[in-house]
């Protein structure tokens, strides 16, 4: 039997993961993360007992010390959507939120997304446990998910994964839609899991959706 296959892969969405080959990135936002995670601590009167199972949420972290950082992101971020096909010559990008996590022993992160007009969200990570605490990516076809057969434990075909998990390092820079449900499996080491997380919104260059 004669016959012609083509394969179109469809609706389908990536990471996006760069690292920064000199430091100097990495140092200088770990000196604004400490600095806010150590206020934070003070405010609050904690100790290693009463953070264990709890994620910390820094305030905002941009300022000239890792404004380098958030210009990349910004720019990789239009570029990103420009590739993926967003008609984007009247719109730029801008930073909704700029701000440290740190995941620390026994906690863990849902998944969810990040709604309210962000396009584009990520992880700058800065500190990674030995142990790793993988960032999860969750599939976000719901009907997908609902009718998905079992899946092979050592096969590499995403496919058929309602989820995967990444390893990273500090320095490492993942950037994917805003839509797509992210979350961290149980941090289980003595050392917490640090990063710098962000979204980006698109604006109207010239306000021209705006309503008078």
């Amino acid at each position: 039997m004669k016959l012609k296959e083509s394969i179109i892969p469809i609706f389908l969405t990536k990471l996006y993961c760069y690292h920064f080959l000199e430091d100097n990135i990495l140092n200088e936002c770990k000196k604004t993360f400490n600095l806010a995670i150590n206020n934070y601590v003070e405010k609050f009167n904690l100790n290693s007992d009463s953070i264990l199972g709890k994620i910390i949420h820094t305030e905002d972290l941009l300022n000239d010390s890792t404004a380098p950082l958030a210009d990349f992101i910004l720019n990789k971020s239009y570029d990103i959507l420009v590739e993926q096909g967003y008609l984007m010559e009247t719109f730029e990008t801008f930073l909704i939120d700029f701000w440290g996590q740190s995941i620390n022993k026994y906690a863990s992160h849902f998944n969810h997304v990040h709604p309210y007009g962000s396009h584009i969200s990520g992880f700058y990570f800065l500190d990674v446990p030995n142990s790793q605490t993988f960032p999860m990516f969750f599939d976000p076809r719901p009907s997908k998910v609902q009718n998905s057969l079992p899946f092979k434990f050592d096969s590499n075909h995403l496919d058929s994964k309602n989820f995967i998990t990444t390893n990273v390092s500090p320095g490492d820079l993942i950037i994917t839609n805003s839509w797509l449900g992210h979350g961290f499996e149980i941090n289980l080491s003595e050392f917490p899991l640090n990063f710098i997380h962000f979204n980006i919104g698109v604006i109207s260059k010239d306000n021209i959706y705006e309503r008078e």
